[in-house]
């Protein structure tokens, strides 16, 4: 860019360098609202000066990776552009940095710019590039996670029971809820800083919700696909949202770090906490052998309870006393420190167990029967 910079022209958040080329420079509303407001002395270049109440007009942003819509709107005698979620997704992740702090919450430092150049012989198409978004990718910076199912679950219990908290950064339960999340094994190789899941990133996360409640006109378009799947699943059952809720906070302190958690294993739909305290129990090497001295006692032999397959038959010697077993109680019912019984676990196969752990929710061992009635079962072909 050669403008000389005593011919830019400064308006607000835009700088005009000349009749061909104008920069944005990125604030909140660009992040977290799909758009923003066009001043008055850039009308002429946007070829908006004619626009009247209630108009809008379609234009092109033209960036390398591809085209994408957006529209002019004049309303309340303002002018506005607002794009898609397409391409918000690009500026998400082009400067992904920005981006989280404005998520959580907090302002930004810094302000990299979007560039938009006219398209010649053509009004209704801007030539996009994004300035500073090489510097944004390289810079080396504490970064916080992404949201997860157990701390959605318990930002969306408190969104239903406290409705003034939704992007109330104040409120002692916003608050609460950001101690707690702050105490949450769920982060491998996280590093506390001032920015996590802090008031102002709780309450926000909190007023993300209102894009998916009908009670509401709209909410922040920040949310995300997991804030959707969240919603789906628990919106039309609080009751059951509540319990899981507790649990988690119940069972958060048995597991020492996020370092016990496991990333090959679905995770249910109460979260991960949950899961893995449920593999815990399903792993306690005592329990598992009372269970199978149990069930020796009473069939003398250890087949699969869903499908009938017996190691020891098909594998001899080598397969005697293998099988796995199975938690058969929900997982939202876990308590702390509750005693597990034998008649609370199911001896299984291996391919049984993975099958009932395969997807969310988890299956019970009669939906996992009902797929195999077509074919029978290994005790049916005996």
């Amino acid at each position: 860019m050669n403008t000389d910079t005593a011919q830019i022209k400064r308006f607000h958040s835009w700088e005009l360098h000349s009749d061909k080329e104008a920069i944005k420079k990125t604030d909140k509303s660009v992040f977290l609202h799909h758009g923003t407001a066009i001043p008055q002395e850039l009308y002429d270049f946007f070829n908006i000066t004619h626009m009247v109440e209630g108009a809008r007009r379609t234009v092109s942003l033209v960036h390398s990776s591809g085209t994408y819509s957006a529209d002019f709107t004049f309303t309340n005698n303002r002018v506005r552009l607002f794009w898609k979620h397409d391409f918000t997704d690009l500026i998400h992740a082009s400067f992904s940095g920005v981006y989280s702090e404005y998520l959580e919450g907090g302002e930004s430092n810094s302000s990299p710019g979007i560039k938009f150049e006219n398209s010649p012989g053509d009004i209704s198409s801007y030539l996009i590039e994004f300035i500073g978004q090489e510097e944004e990718n390289t810079e080396k910076r504490q970064r916080n996670p992404k949201w997860v199912r157990d701390e959605l679950i318990l930002a969306l219990d408190l969104y239903f029971r406290e409705p003034a908290t939704h992007g109330n950064a104040s409120h002692p339960a916003v608050v609460e809820l950001s101690n707690i999340l702050n105490t949450l094994p769920l982060h491998k190789g996280r590093k506390l800083n001032e920015k996590y899941r802090n008031p102002n990133g709780v309450g926000m996360k909190l007023a993300n919700f209102r894009t998916f409640d009908p009670d509401y006109d709209k909410g922040l378009s920040s949310s995300s696909r997991l804030d959707r799947e969240v919603w789906d699943c628990f919106s039309d059952d609080r009751e059951r949202l509540y319990t899981i809720a507790e649990a988690i906070k119940a069972n958060c302190s048995q597991i020492p770090s996020a370092d016990e958690l496991e990333d090959d294993d679905v995770e249910a739909e109460e979260g991960r906490i949950l899961s893995r305290m449920h593999q815990k129990r399903e792993r306690n090497k005592q329990l598992i052998k009372k269970k199978k001295q149990q069930v020796l006692n009473k069939l003398g032999k250890l087949e699969c309870e869903v499908c009938g397959f017996n190691f020891e038959l098909i594998y001899g010697e080598h397969g005697k006393g293998f099988i796995e077993c199975h938690h058969k109680k929900p997982v939202s019912e876990i308590k702390i420190r509750e005693t597990t019984k034998l008649s609370d676990l199911a001896i299984v196969c291996a391919n049984c167990h993975r099958m009932i752990h395969k997807s969310r929710p988890w299956l019970s061992l009669d939906e996992v029967k009902s797929m195999l009635a077509p074919f029978g079962t290994d005790q049916e072909k005996q």
